[in-house]
């Protein structure tokens, strides 16, 4: 009885350092918690598929459809068009979505073990544990090829990521507390956390009210 209930023992300590092991990672970027969006849904039983041409995910349970745009300020569940109070994030590649959107979407719960910085979403039945990093910004230093690239950089020692408000219609950069902001439609606003250089080589230009070129 002994070595059987050592075995169970075992089995149960396995179970669970193995759930944990394949909990997605998360990240949490100015204050907010974002998710990996095939990570967490596939734990929560959602299949998931991407179509590359379209940059879209789509996501189904038998319940509930979803469908991710790479990019948009908003997703689409069972049809309907959700725009969380913070926009999708594209980290290495992969779409990342608030945790409060996720659990608003299918009804889900969560928890935040604030120790581990561990979350926990639950949902039919199911659960999905994501642990989270804080982001850090990695100083880049600046290229110091000419004295007059040298006495330039002394007044910039690193690209810091900023977080701007975007209109993907005019293509313009506005900073948050831009009052053109609130004149931007919806279908067209999208925050974007990142280099300013990123959005230049993307095509965007600034806001000739909030920002200088």
């Amino acid at each position: 009885m002994k070595k059987a209930g050592m075995i169970f023992i075992t089995l149960v300590i396995m179970l669970f350092s193995a759930v944990y092991a394949a909990a997605a990672d998360g990240v949490i970027r100015n204050g907010r918690t974002f998710v990996p969006v095939r990570g967490v849904f596939e734990q929560l039983g959602f299949s998931v598929d991407w179509n590359a041409a379209a940059e879209k995910a789509s996501l189904s349970d038998g319940k509930h459809n979803i469908s991710i745009i790479k990019g948009a300020n908003y997703f689409k569940i069972d049809g309907k068009q959700i725009y969380p109070d913070v926009s999708q994030q594209v980290i290495n590649n992969s779409l990342y979505l608030p945790v409060k959107a996720i659990a608003d979407a299918v009804g889900a719960e969560t928890s935040w073990n604030a120790e581990k910085k561990l979350v926990h979403i639950s949902y039919n039945g199911k659960d999905a544990y994501i642990t989270c990093a804080e982001e850090k910004t990695v100083p880049v230093p600046a290229k110091q090829t000419t004295v007059k690239q040298t006495q330039q950089s002394s007044s910039s020692a690193a690209v810091v990521s900023k977080t701007y408000i975007l209109n993907t219609n005019t293509m313009k950069i506005h900073s948050p507390d831009c009052s053109s902001v609130s004149q931007i439609k919806p279908v067209n606003k999208q925050e974007y956390t990142g280099t300013i250089e990123e959005l230049y080589s993307r095509g965007f230009t600034v806001c000739g009210k909030c920002l200088a070129q």
